[in-house]
Formats: structure tokens, sequence, C-alpha cells
């Protein structure tokens, strides 16, 4: 699939309702996307405003044609992040929440991180289908 056309996918308002919907149901508060979409060599990143909240949320979606193993690359990044955030002073934004779209499995929505829009630093929630690889990858990342 060529990347403009990916790319196109992802911009759907179909495919942005889901954002939204997603970040709606982790906070319990309406959200909204926030124009521009910004675009990445491998991910799109959706901004999201959450209703009373402060600063705006990030959903980096990566762009499953150009990533060979996206669920891979989302964890890894969770668990890099999460490292730096708890052994290092550098100012990097803390990850929320991992997760694939449970409604539809072929969705570009596959894996995500979301993060805040911030430099505080705040806790790291990981979830995601719990298959046996994944409970040992949890355990190494958060015991």
């Amino acid at each position: 699939m060529k990347f403009s056309r990916l790319q196109q996918q992802l911009r759907l308002k179909t495919f942005c309702r889901k954002v939204e919907g997603f970040v709606q149901q982790k906070f319990g508060k309406p959200a909204t996307l926030v124009s521009p979409l910004i675009t990445g060599s491998s991910n799109i990143i959706h901004r999201v405003r959450v209703e009373d909240m402060s600063p705006d949320v990030m959903v980096r979606v990566p762009c499953p044609s150009l990533v060979q193993f996206p669920v891979e690359k989302t964890m890894y990044e969770a668990a890099t992040a999460s490292f730096l955030l708890s052994q290092t002073q550098l100012p990097i934004t803390s990850p929320l929440f991992f997760g694939k779209d449970p409604d539809d499995e072929r969705a570009a929505m596959k894996p995500f991180v979301q993060k805040k829009l911030a430099e505080s630093k705040d806790r790291l929630i990981v979830e995601w289908d719990e298959t046996e690889a994944q409970k040992c990858f949890s355990e190494l990342l958060f015991n």
C-alpha cells in the first residue's frame, strides 16, 4: 500500500472517531481530535483534547504497512520510555496506555502509545491482550 494512501486511511473521519472514542473510554471524559495530524516516518500522531484535562494527549498509531512488527515496536517503545523515566532525568513524555483495537483486527489502529504533551512525569499504564509472552514482558517491565 502506498504511503499516501495509508495516510488517507488513517485520516478518515471514521478512524479519527475511533481514536477519540478510545481516549474518551480511557479517561471517562469527552475527547476531541485537534488538527493537524502529525505524520512521521512510521507513525501518525493524533492530538486529542480531553475535557477538563490539561495538557492534551497524543495517540501514536503505527502504520502497519510501513512497520514490520507494529505490536512489538510499540511495546519496546513503551518499555524504553518506562526505563528512561525511572532511571534518568531526561525530559520525555510519559506513556499512558498501550493496546489494540478490539473491534477490528485489520484496522490500522493496532498498537499505540498514548503520551501527555507535557514535561510532567505521569504514571505508566500498559495494557494489551494477555498472551504468555506479553505476561512475561509485563513482569519484566514492572516488577
